[in-house]
């Protein structure tokens, strides 16, 4: 239930993974010139980053003939709101354990999550008991089910090796952006939720370039935290690519100054609307809108003439404000 045999060897190939463009931000302020990759324009309710690590991952679990898969995360977790649209596709089952109560108010993601999920599949369990969230979804599984050898479980934000390949095209993406551009981004900035995007597209990218500086703001999780995820992430990048050597990648941590991971603050809000009315960019206020605030500061501090990359994932975190950002907008 907890590794796919072979997952090193099989590609993405499904026909939902897309390339992206970058948009230039020609009136952005100071002497940075900015771009934005736009996966966010990946596909409806799916945010990119998650596309590109499905892309991987169903293939995996068609190829092990998996029946049944136990999801986990927050209630209102993009991811759990985005994976069960392609896994009913395939004709996987899924059962989704959720932190929380029941009686949380369905909007933005929750509202997804309860439209594409019969209520019996969904399972509550209280922030008391989270850390053991996996046991009990192993064990449901096991006394559910006919067919425990076909059941799979898949971590929050699908942070596993059999998901590598697919995070790992965004590097190669962004390269292909600068060929048809004509630019180089010295500055990659994006967001990071379990670390497994972010991670993933900075290890396939640095033997291409090294001199790349990549800035990555940590929106959830501590540092030591990210450092852990890394570790893990590089050793499955050793294990499904032996011959490539990782010495010391350049990457820098930013930590937004907000109060916790999910919150949202009327700044944030007020800076979604400035973002969509200047630029045309609809911003998750959980972590694009974050990620967005560290790079405008650090820019402001650090004046750059560089070509500078900001990674727009998607997310639906913007819908599920929308009551205070009407507050916000009507006169």
């Amino acid at each position: 239930m907890d590794r796919i045999k072979g997952w090193s060897e099989i590609f993405p190939q499904n026909s939902f993974l897309r390339q992206t463009r970058a948009q230039p931000l020609p009136i952005f302020e100071g002497s940075a010139q900015v771009w934005v990759k736009r996966e966010d324009e990946s596909g409806y309710g799916i945010p990119g980053n998650k596309l590109r690590k499905y892309a991987s991952l169903i293939p995996c679990l068609k190829s092990a003939n998996i029946r049944e898969v136990a999801l986990i995360g927050g209630a209102y977790s993009n991811h759990l709101a985005a994976l069960p649209q392609l896994l009913h596709e395939t004709g996987i089952n899924t059962h989704l354990f959720l932190r929380g109560e029941p009686t949380l108010k369905s909007v933005g993601n929750l509202a997804l999550i309860r439209l594409l999920n019969l209520p019996e599949r969904l399972h509550w369990v209280s922030r008391q008991e989270w850390q053991k969230v996996e046991l009990l979804a192993r064990e449901f599984m096991v006394a559910h089910t006919d067919y425990a050898d076909q059941c799979f479980l898949i971590p929050e934000g699908a942070c596993m090796p059999e998901a590598l390949r697919g995070a790992m095209t965004l590097g190669a993406d962004i390269r292909r952006n600068e060929l048809e551009l004509g630019v180089y981004f010295q500055q990659v900035w994006i967001d990071s939720g379990t670390g497994m995007s972010a991670i993933s597209a900075l290890l396939e990218d640095y033997p291409h370039h090294p001199d790349r500086q990549w800035n990555i703001v940590l929106n959830a999780g501590t540092e030591a935290e990210f450092l852990e995820q890394f570790e893990k992430v590089k050793s499955w990048h050793l294990e499904a690519f032996p011959g490539i050597k990782i010495s010391a990648p350049r990457f820098r941590l930013h930590f937004p100054n907000r109060d916790r991971f999910g919150k949202i603050t009327k700044e944030v809000l007020l800076t979604a609307i400035e973002l969509g009315r200047t630029y045309g960019l609809l911003m998750d206020p959980v972590y694009g809108v974050k990620l967005w605030q560290c790079m405008r500061d650090n820019l402001r501090s650090n004046p750059t003439d560089a070509h500078v990359l900001m990674i727009h994932s998607g997310g639906n975190g913007l819908w599920g404000n929308m009551d205070a950002i009407q507050r916000l907008i009507e006169p």
